[in-house]
């Protein structure tokens, strides 16, 4: 019995290994290795951008709570996300994307009930085997 478990054990590693990943970046001619996100957070009030400083930013994937990544605006809206090898593998642009809890406080033009803003992720180049994405529009 013992012999058969190791068998099939072995039989599954080599699957496994042999096997793509199902989320992940692919891009033929291209070995990605790391993600990089970087855009500003602003809201419009009275008609002037107004970037919103010391917001929460998290990269969520799948319609998951739990976060990939996450980091903290700066005084100018301003973040970057870098997700390392192993993050990077498990991050897929189609469905993963950025959500925005603003400060207690703060108010935008666009009425948020729950004080959370939305956004999709927009490709802007590959340098090396690093990809840079933006964000889309916060909704």
């Amino acid at each position: 019995m013992e012999k058969s478990n190791v068998y099939l054990i072995t039989i599954l590693i080599t699957m496994a290994s042999l096997s793509s990943l199902s989320h992940g970046i692919v891009i033929p001619g291209y070995n990605i290795t790391k993600v990089v996100i970087e855009d500003a957070v602003y809201c419009r009030i009275n008609g002037e951008p107004d970037p919103v400083s010391n917001a929460p930013v998290f990269l969520k994937c799948g319609g998951s709570n739990i976060s990939l990544a996450e980091t903290t605006t700066d005084l100018n809206g301003v973040f970057t996300i870098v997700l390392d090898y192993v993050r990077t593998a498990l991050f897929s642009p189609s469905f993963c994307g950025l959500v925005v809890n603003l400060p207690p406080g703060y108010s935008c033009a666009l009425v948020t009930p729950d004080g959370v803003l939305n956004s999709t992720l927009r490709f802007v180049k590959i340098v090396g085997d690093t990809i840079f994405f933006a964000a889309g529009i916060f909704m």
